[in-house]
């Protein structure tokens, strides 16, 4: 998805921090940290321009900037991107004995197996403790990748948003179906009019709704809804089957931390 190849870790790694750093550092500067380290930074063959996003590209996969290098340089040189890194990890850290504890047993239960019974649950027209099982995994899936669970079934004008998380103020409305029927046109139009009336409202962070992820790692969604997501400028995305081995190594990593 936009989304996938963006998916790697449990954590951030060391090349997705050093990217979030230098971001925080204009052409100029960028210019000086290549320099201090050796670097020399070619234009593409296609654009055959330099620009902030070249150096950043050039610097983040180069070996000789490792990450703890380049927090010297900001410790030096920009003390107070420096101090906010050190107050956002700070903020950020994770208490990962409590979430697992939370998840329990689903821990060490077959996701193939726990999506099958899930759909069963759904297939009854009532909602069980399996596919509640499948969203707290979900729900610490994100919590690893520095969201903030803002909302979990939330109702919404006699519906119910399944979960909305948010990265500073800008948040994104998640729906999941662990079922194995793909999410129809009907449904999706019916999501759709619930994102555009909640993108107006101002939530308890003091940010928007701003995406709709549909999270169906089982049964995927309607080609028709596939090809709206695909044409949505990332407004609307689709965490099909491909995610359910994302879902598969995320349970695995957590389990053995």
């Amino acid at each position: 998805m936009g989304s996938l190849e963006k998916i790697g870790h449990l954590l951030e790694n060391e090349e997705d921090k050093k990217q979030l750093l230098l971001e925080k550092l204009n052409f100029k500067e960028l210019k000086i940290l290549a320099e201090e380290i050796g670097v020399e930074v070619k234009p593409t063959i296609f654009t055959g321009r330099i620009d902030e996003a070249r150096y950043r590209e050039v610097l983040c996969g180069n070996p000789s900037l490792k990450f703890e290098r380049l927090l010297d340089h900001l410790k030096k040189h920009h003390p107070k991107i420096y101090s906010e890194w050190n107050e956002r990890e700070k903020n950020l850290s994770l208490d990962w004995s409590g979430v697992k504890k939370k998840l329990g047993g689903t821990l060490n239960k077959d996701i193939g197996t726990l999506m099958e019974a899930a759909n069963k649950e759904e297939n009854t027209g009532t909602e069980g403790p399996i596919g509640e099982q499948l969203e707290d995994l979900l729900e610490a899936y994100f919590k690893s990748k520095r969201y903030k669970i803002l909302k979990r079934n939330w109702g919404v004008d006699e519906r119910e948003v399944d979960m909305v998380v948010a990265r500073g103020t800008k948040a994104i409305m998640i729906e999941t179906k662990f079922r194995k029927t793909p999410i129809s046109m009907a449904e999706h139009d019916g999501y759709m009019a619930l994102f555009k009336k909640l993108k107006r409202r101002k939530l308890p962070n003091g940010g928007y709704i701003e995406r709709m992820i549909y999270v169906a790692p089982y049964g995927g969604v309607a080609k028709g809804v596939l090809n709206e997501a695909r044409t949505s400028e990332g407004e609307i995305e689709v965490w099909g089957p491909e995610f359910k081995c994302e879902l598969i190594e995320f349970q695995k990593k957590l389990r053995n931390s």
